[in-house]
């Protein structure tokens, strides 16, 4: 987690791996798309870490990666639809993925239901 948590928890939020592209080492990472799922289950093993380990580390960096879904993202925008509850589909290099896929919106829900 900690290998993670040097990619992901830069500039005090939590940034994904972009799907645009791979990480290989000795590079750098993808910058976008920056997608829901990645939030969520990072999120989740942060959570399972912090079950085990009973360190609030693990506790905080679980909220940072919920709160990439509020705003607290490399766009400063919420992928949250407040008129539906609906997620958007991720990041872009130009804002928001304006698409609700089932996926975003699963992946929402379960860190919703999750969270700390």
């Amino acid at each position: 987690m900690d290998f993670l948590g040097s990619i992901t928890l830069k500039d005090g939020y939590f940034k994904p791996v972009g799907s645009n592209g791979w990480y290989e080492k000795g590079k750098t990472p993808a910058e976008f798309d920056e997608q829901p799922i990645e939030a969520c289950e990072t999120m989740l093993a942060y959570l399972s870490y912090y079950e085990i380990m009973k360190d609030e580390q693990y506790l905080n960096n679980a909220v940072r990666c919920f709160n990439w879904f509020t705003g607290k993202n490399s766009k400063n925008l919420s992928l949250i639809d407040e008129e539906s509850g609906a997620c958007y589909d991720g990041l872009n290099e130009t804002g928001i993925n304006y698409n609700q896929g089932s996926e975003s919106l699963i992946s929402y829900g379960m860190a919703f239901l999750e969270r700390y």
